[in-house]
């Protein structure tokens, strides 16, 4: 099944908010969750709790209103907001960018949501080979999960990219650093001194050798 388009989900969740609001003062999730089309497992979650919005908002510190609108997918709560959920009510933070149970491929197995997905803004952080390697495994196992929502999916594959990217740069420098290592090394200066008084005698042969050496930024 395939999630709504942004406008549309965007006017259901402004008639889910009124219906959230209607239904604060009635007993039972039936009630709240009557009428309320979910966008996220965290919504989803949030919403079949069996308690009214100003009693949650009690528990993780936030206002009623905000908490109605996270319950009737009005909006979307920050990082803040889902830690203290996660530890408070144990909705996991990563629940709120996967689609809510029941619109997962059918035979697909449910997906992974105790991990967070990586950030987009650890890509400039990164400074070793290493780092990116495991970053783009990261990446790669989070983007294969099924119910991951197509607005994660655009982000974790543009992340992708940016770190690609920054892979190849990090390539670079690093066979320019063991150039640089190679050609300042005492060793190599004085073997290479000794070289070319050895072919001195020879010009076209002391030719080959130095461009040799300048192809390989020695």
């Amino acid at each position: 099944m395939k999630p709504e388009n942004p406008r549309k989900t965007e006017d259901i969740a402004r008639a889910s908010l009124q219906t959230a609001d209607a239904s604060e003062h009635v007993e039972g999730v039936s009630a709240l969750s009557a009428g309320i089309v979910y966008v996220s497992e965290g919504q989803r979650l949030l919403a079949e709790i069996k308690d009214s919005s100003a009693h949650i908002g009690k528990v993780i510190g936030e206002a009623r209103q905000r908490v109605t609108e996270w319950r009737a997918g009005a909006k979307k709560p920050s990082a803040a907001p889902r830690a203290m959920m996660q530890a408070k009510l144990g909705i996991p933070s990563a629940s709120w960018s996967m689609l809510p149970a029941g619109m997962l491929i059918e035979g697909a197995a449910a997906p992974t949501i105790a991990s967070p997905y990586p950030k987009a803004a650890k890509v400039e952080l990164l400074s070793s080979l290493e780092e990116a390697n495991a970053l783009l495994v990261t990446i790669k196992t989070a983007i294969s999960q099924p119910g991951l929502a197509p607005s994660e999916q655009m982000k974790l594959s543009d992340t992708m990219s940016r770190v690609l990217t920054l892979r190849s740069k990090l390539e670079r420098e690093n066979e320019l650093l063991e150039s640089r290592i190679v050609a300042e090394h005492p060793s190599f200066r004085r073997y290479s001194a000794l070289c070319r008084a050895a072919l001195e005698p020879y010009p076209a042969a002391l030719k080959a050798v130095l461009d040799a050496m300048k192809k390989a930024a020695l």
